[in-house]
């Protein structure tokens, strides 16, 4: 039994690692500029996950709300063909449209 729950823990932290990995790779791959593709907006929002741990015969549950503040996204496409995204102030939105060059070159467009 004990063994069990050892490779459980060994397996549930692989797939921790992994998914943490993946995220870290994701970021390190997406372009940081590139030819704007389209906009996107996403409102404001919550969400919830409840964890739950068990000790023995006891479970505990614990709620945990994450806020997503709003985005105003610019959707682009790098050189290297990758799509990347990037959240931009309101004010700035506007400013682009797709053909456009994300970020906006010093003396074109929005500025």
């Amino acid at each position: 039994m004990t063994r069990l729950r050892t490779g459980l823990v060994a397996a549930a932290a692989t797939v921790v690692v992994g998914a943490a990995g993946a995220g870290i790779y994701w970021a390190a791959t997406m372009p940081n500029s590139g030819t704007v593709t389209g906009r996107r907006y996403h409102p404001a929002y919550t969400d919830t996950t409840t964890w739950c741990h068990t000790a023995g015969k006891t479970t505990v549950c614990t709620p945990e709300t994450d806020y997503h503040a709003e985005c105003w996204q610019i959707i682009y496409r790098g050189r290297n063909g990758r799509t990347g995204w990037a959240c931009v102030p309101a004010r700035e939105y506007s400013t682009y449209q797709p053909g456009d060059h994300y970020p906006h070159r010093v003396g074109a467009g929005g500025g």
